[in-house]
């Protein structure tokens, strides 16, 4: 997933100088890190009988006159929700403090209860260490946030110990309580080793989630896992990708026939079947 946060960005090459780590020799600060984790931030699973969404929600609380926000504020009545959001760069390199309208929406969201994570792109590991962290540190200090999601994620083994730092880095922030990480492809391994809470295991059109096989996570806790399926053109194709989402055993969905800064043509049928489908439990068969 790409947000366009800017209207001209280049990507700066990682030197993996004082501010990177040192990734020939990640063995003890991913060994730290794992310490960490499994003292004070192992991730909660929630019941692993329900499906929950995760919604990219990549406008301006102003959009549309309000409407967007307000019609997920009013799903989020029925459902717990998630919701990703980002704002513009001030500079095209660093997030932007927030104006009045992100305050007033962010506050519409939270007064809903819904858990708010701040998009932070990462470059495929290629971003500097420290323009990561600066917009990280932006979000905590300057948004009312609860987690980070880092997006263009490497899931290459080489980078594992550069997201390490980040998400560890991340949790010394009180605000933030989840990290999710995003990318084209993640390696079991990676996922296995990874102290992210969660990180999506599928982003892609319908077509290609129809040959999605997800035995290559097996093994892997659902709450850990989640997909976003975009180019859904239909409710009954809507249902179908809900229906197989639950037999893979995922922990959060989104599906959508429109771009992340729209909310689906079928957004209230989506939210409506998804609770229909929780009511049922699981589904008995597995793929």
């Amino acid at each position: 997933m790409v947000i366009l946060l800017t209207s001209i960005h280049e990507i700066k090459a990682a030197d993996l100088t004082s501010e990177h780590i040192d990734m020939t020799a990640p063995s003890t600060l991913l060994a730290a890190s794992v310490s960490k984790q499994t003292e004070t931030n192992t991730p909660q699973l929630t019941d692993p009988s329900r499906l929950r969404m995760l919604i990219p929600l990549y406008s301006h609380p102003k959009d549309e006159h309000g409407q967007l926000w307000r019609r997920v504020v009013a799903a989020a009545k029925k459902t717990p929700l998630t919701v990703i959001f980002g704002v513009i760069r001030e500079d095209a390199t660093h997030v932007g403090r927030p104006d009045s309208d992100y305050l007033q929406g962010l506050r519409l969201l939270h007064d809903a209860d819904i858990k708010v994570l701040a998009y932070v792109e990462t470059s495929y590991g290629s971003r500097t260490m420290k323009d990561v962290k600066e917009d990280v540190k932006a979000y905590s200090q300057d948004f009312t946030i609860d987690g980070i999601f880092f997006d263009e994620v490497s899931g290459n083994m080489d980078h594992l110990a550069y997201y390490e730092v980040l998400i560890s880095y991340a949790r010394s922030f009180n605000a933030v309580e989840e990290v999710i990480l995003n990318s084209s492809y993640i390696d079991k391994v990676f996922i296995d080793r990874s102290s992210a809470d969660s990180l999506i295991v599928f982003e892609g059109d319908y077509p290609q989630w129809l040959t999605f096989d997800a035995s290559d996570y097996t093994g892997i806790a659902p709450q850990r896992m989640n997909a976003i399926v975009n180019k859904v053109t239909d409710v009954q194709s809507m249902k179908n990708v809900m229906d197989s989402a639950l037999n893979r055993q995922l922990g959060t969905i989104y599906i959508t026939d429109q771009a992340f800064d729209l909310l689906p043509s079928y957004f209230t049928q989506e939210i409506d079947y998804l609770i229909q489908k929780n009511r049922e439990g699981r589904l008995d068969s597995e793929l």
